[in-house]
């Protein structure tokens, strides 16, 4: 639970105004390291100069101009400071004090383990959040070692980037070789995941730290019925993410102390299926087979890229799994993923065009929900068993509570459209 619980410090105890506290010179992104054995220095450039090509448009579009170190520096927040990571600062992290006994399992040891690799950590460029980058470094670094732990070839190197894309679907840029890739992802998308990882977490029980499970049985309906506040809450992150294009602009949603944990472990399983799907595409050749629900479209093209989507789902479910020993408890945040960005997309439909059509699909991704089942499928093929049916139960039971969630959203987001409202710039 120790590094869940650094996710969602190094996510959330920074100050919201920090930009604006700070003076020009220690606003300035720090200049790029002049060597890393990590990466490239081919890499390093090619996602430099992709950030900065972003930034630059997206400044120009925002009315501050082309200089894509003030667009970022607009955008970002300062460093966690060391000290917050330690037990008293995971209790004081989201505004409640943590009872202690859930730091069971969080030893001073392994805090100072985790400093000692990540709390430093010097991003490759300078247009990365550092607070997100070793969170994000960590988990990289688990996936890769459970990998080869297993028997694997050691993989490929992957260099993580974020910039604004304009997409919650991640870029994979392939260098010459093959021996190293490029990751890009929507700067946003880590935020918006703690942000509804902890919605979520309200209607669910919490975890106990000693088991590794929820304390209580489930039952979804009547923790909505306990916390109406939910909905307004999810208006507000999505009202943040697509119409003023950041998360980071709403003021952090203080969860009870008792559900810190519970959003811990859906945050981190989140992230963690993002970054083993990722790796997915890079460790598994995908041949001719059917890997999942075929496309409406005839198209082969389409049938392989859905396909290669597949796979890669499979391979980070199956590294998920690997890197947190605990199927019932990784495989929700996997299914909660997919829940969420299905919501996020259906909400960007309505406020631009007034309507979401149910039966529209991409060329290159299946459809949110049809993942999630293929996902289901998948388990109960590679792990039979009485833990897969929990798992199985728990994701139903995700998928429950943001259908009805957002069915009472729904009517919300329809008539902000009809007020004009429409999503930010950095979605078009």
């Amino acid at each position: 639970m120790l590094f869940a619980a650094i996710a969602l410090t190094g996510l959330s105890s920074v100050r919201q105004d920090g930009y604006a506290s700070q003076s020009a010179a220690e606003r300035s992104p720090q200049s790029l390291p002049a060597a890393n054995a990590r990466w490239s220095t081919e890499a390093v450039t090619r996602l430099r100069n992709h950030q900065e090509l972003a930034y630059a448009t997206l400044g120009k579009r925002m009315g501050l101009g082309s200089d894509p170190t003030v667009v970022y520096r607009a955008l970002t927040r300062d460093r966690m400071p060391a000290e917050w990571i330690s037990p008293e600062k995971f209790r004081e992290a989201l505004g409640k004090k943590v009872p202690r006994e859930t730091l069971q399992g969080t030893p001073e040891a392994a805090i100072i383990q985790y400093l000692a690799k990540y709390g430093n950590v010097q991003p490759p460029t300078p247009y990365e959040d550092p607070n997100l980058y070793a969170v994000l470094l960590e988990m990289s670094d688990s996936i890769e070692a459970a990998w080869t732990s297993r028997g694997f070839a050691k993989p490929p190197g992957v260099l993580l980037g974020t910039l604004p894309t304009g997409t919650l679907k991640a870029q994979a840029l392939r260098l010459p070789g093959e021996k190293e890739y490029i990751v890009i992802f929507e700067r946003g998308l880590f935020d918006f995941c703690f942000h509804m990882s902890k919605i979520a977490a309200v209607v669910f029980p919490p975890i106990d730290p000693i088991r590794g499970s929820f304390s209580e049985e489930v039952n979804v309906e009547r923790g909505v019925e306990a916390h109406p506040e939910i909905l307004g809450e999810l208006n507000r992150v999505l009202h943040a993410y697509l119409v003023l294009g950041d998360p980071r602009r709403i003021q952090s949603y203080k969860i009870d102390s008792s559900r810190t944990m519970t959003a811990a472990a859906l945050l981190r399983s989140m992230q963690l299926f993002v970054l083993g799907h990722e790796h997915g595409h890079f460790l598994v050749r995908h041949g001719g087979d059917n890997l999942g629900p075929p496309p409406a479209s005839r198209d082969p093209a389409i049938r392989d890229k859905w396909n290669v989507e597949y796979g890669a789902d499979r391979v980070g479910l199956s590294m998920m799994y690997a890197v947190t020993g605990h199927l019932v408890l990784s495989f929700w945040g996997a299914v909660n993923l997919l829940v969420c960005m299905e919501v996020f997309e259906r909400c960007q439909s309505i406020l631009a065009t007034g309507a979401f059509d149910p039966t529209a699909t991409s060329p290159t991704h299946p459809p949110n929900l049809t993942r999630g089942r293929q996902l289901r499928a998948v388990i109960r093929e590679d792990r039979p068993g009485e833990e897969t049916e929990k798992a199985i139960t728990l994701a139903n039971q995700l998928d429950s509570f943001w259908a009805r969630t957002w069915q009472i959203a729904e009517p919300h987001w329809l008539a902000m459209h009809k007020q004009g409202v429409r999503p930010s710039m950095i979605w078009s």
